[in-house]
């Protein structure tokens, strides 16, 4: 490594060596780093030297072609106005063989002769009228030009017209689909089961007779019983049961599942075998056969 004073671009040579490189220090010291070609072309690149070369030449040419437009505008400017009436004639040239070749054409056709004669003849007698022909052409034509006025209005007038009632129906059929499907969906709206809303006191004592009723077909399932009533059929047979207790047929606001056959003694958790009574009835008959209940207490079983 070795410290240089002047400024040095990436490459140049001196001394056998080739600058790689500038580091500046914290102290403001600049410090070159200049290696043998070896190492130069090892860190770079074998080919760096022909890039390098390539990429020189395309600044160059850029640098000339952005010095030369200008005068290269100048000449295509200067070329554009000297041929201008070369290509003015060139262009009337063209114009008049077409239309040459087009009236060659209709030359051969002997309609197109006789519109002409009359045309010939119309424009001579024209030019022959006096203040008041010309007046009467002149109230002619601007008799055609509104007519062709107001023919072009009418047109514009149906399109718009058209557009409108297109518009229109669309709209419309847009509001009818709404409509159907509001409809549609008042429809399945009032099909639909209504909504119950149970108070809290409800919604405890459901919660209370779910778990009296996992309970007792646990029970059940464990003493090897088959069959099982589920918490809706339970809350069904409940309902059905109108609040009167089986055994005391009086009217009581809560009821609670009791099991004819004790599950204790081998019944079953199924809807044959669930009656509802009273809180009394059911401490009472606990896991006595209903029969021997009745004797006991004195009720008749139906």
């Amino acid at each position: 490594m070795i410290a240089f004073s002047d400024m040095h671009k990436t490459g140049d040579m001196k001394d056998g060596k080739y600058f790689l490189g500038r580091r500046k220090r914290a102290d403001g010291t600049i410090y070159e780093y200049w290696v043998n070609k070896e190492a130069f072309l090892k860190m770079k690149g074998a080919d760096w030297f022909e890039r390098r070369a390539k990429m020189d030449m395309n600044v160059r040419n850029r640098a000339q072609a952005k010095l030369g437009a200008p005068a290269r505008a100048a000449q295509r400017k200067a070329h554009w106005d000297e041929t201008r009436e070369d290509r003015q004639a060139a262009r009337k040239k063209r114009r008049a063989e077409a239309a040459k070749k087009i009236y060659s054409q209709r030359r051969l056709c002997p309609e197109f002769l006789d519109k002409k004669r009359k045309y010939d003849r119309e424009r001579k007698a024209k030019q022959m009228a006096t203040a008041e022909g010309k007046a009467k052409a002149a109230a002619a034509n601007r008799k055609h030009y509104l007519k062709k006025t107001a023919e072009a209005r009418a047109e514009r007038e149906r399109v718009r017209a058209e557009r409108l009632e297109a518009k229109r129906l669309a709209v419309e059929s847009r509001k009818q689909r709404m409509a159907e499907v509001r409809e549609k969906k008042e429809r399945e709206r009032k099909m639909r089961p209504k909504r119950i809303f149970l108070t809290e006191e409800q919604r405890k004592e459901r919660r209370r007779q779910e778990k009296r009723n996992y309970r007792h077909r646990r029970r059940a399932r464990l003493a090897g019983q088959s069959g099982k009533a589920t918490a809706g059929q339970v809350r069904a047979a409940k309902k059905k049961a109108g609040g009167l207790c089986f055994y005391c047929k009086a009217k009581v606001k809560d009821l609670t599942i009791d099991h004819i056959t004790p599950l204790a003694r081998g019944g079953s958790h199924t809807l044959d075998n669930i009656v509802f009574a009273c809180h009394g009835c059911n401490s009472r008959k606990r896991d006595l056969p209903p029969h021997e209940f009745a004797s006991r207490f004195g009720l008749l079983l139906v």
